[in-house]
């Protein structure tokens, strides 16, 4: 899976759960033994099973997740996250019959919304895309707006829409000025109207904190680098691509861009 499909479907987990609790397989059992309401269990493995899917652990996540909803059938978040767990195995038909039971269950529930307009885009069905990507900005009380503004704003990009994609990413800043897609879609946009500065300040901003990791991100920005005839910051970029990446096929355009700087 590419790593923006990654970002868009992982980046909208609902942590608002007992997420970070030191649940494991044996105090599971130890729960059980001082009888806890199924709820209560349910709660537990959507803890464990959510644990797994952040560690990229899929297999394990959808067992774990499995149980949250056979105790618990209305357990949205565990829907949700199920859903998440599938999709991350390449299994898009689970995927989207899980996440859009907990939409039937809470039709307010936005990180799913989100989630169901990822897939949408995946499928280049932009009009359902959308569509879910509204009804996620319809909940007033949704914390993370910035993602279905940010989201918005890449469907405008996907249909070549430059101003309306600015717009939305604009908006996404406003909510959230250190979302590092913003910037890397904001970049993005600078790049197809040839404004390398822009380009380069939006990538630079995309590569910091949690993203790091992104090689894409470190890889346009040794690009916009270049085509601002920078050849010294982009020749330590790129080796930066190349050392850090060693594996993908942007440290291999990476070597190749190296061998034509002056």
């Amino acid at each position: 899976m590419k790593m923006k499909q990654i970002y868009r479907i992982l980046g909208v987990l609902t942590l608002a759960t007992a997420l970070f609790s030191c649940s494991t397989s044996k105090t599971l059992e130890k729960e059980k033994a001082e009888e806890k309401t199924p709820k209560e269990l349910s709660g537990l493995y959507l803890s464990l099973g959510t644990q797994a899917l952040l560690r990229g652990e899929a297999p394990q996540a959808i067992e774990d997740l499995r149980k949250s909803v056979n105790l618990d059938a209305t357990n949205t978040i565990a829907l949700n996250h199920l859903g998440l767990a599938y999709y991350s195995l390449g299994k898009r038909v689970e995927a989207e019959k899980m996440i859009q039971r907990a939409v039937d269950i809470d039709p307010m529930y936005s990180d799913a919304h989100i989630n169901l307009g990822n897939i949408a885009l995946d499928k280049n069905d932009f009009k359902l895309a959308r569509y879910h990507y509204n009804q996620a900005m319809e909940n007033l009380e949704y914390k993370n707006r910035h993602r279905a503004l940010t989201d918005l704003g890449q469907l405008a990009l996907r249909e070549n829409n430059l101003d309306e994609a600015k717009q939305y990413l604009f908006f996404s800043l406003q909510v959230n000025p250190d979302f590092c897609m913003t910037h890397f879609l904001l970049g993005t946009v600078y790049n197809r109207e040839n404004n390398a500065v822009k380009a380069a300040d939006e990538f630079k901003k995309s590569v910091i904190s949690t993203c790091a990791k992104d090689v894409d991100a470190q890889y346009q920005l040794g690009l916009a680098y270049l085509k601002l005839k920078d050849f010294s910051k982009a020749r330590k970029q790129l080796v930066y691509v190349m050392e850090q990446f060693p594996l993908t096929s942007q440290a291999k355009r990476a070597g190749d861009n190296l061998k034509n700087i002056p």
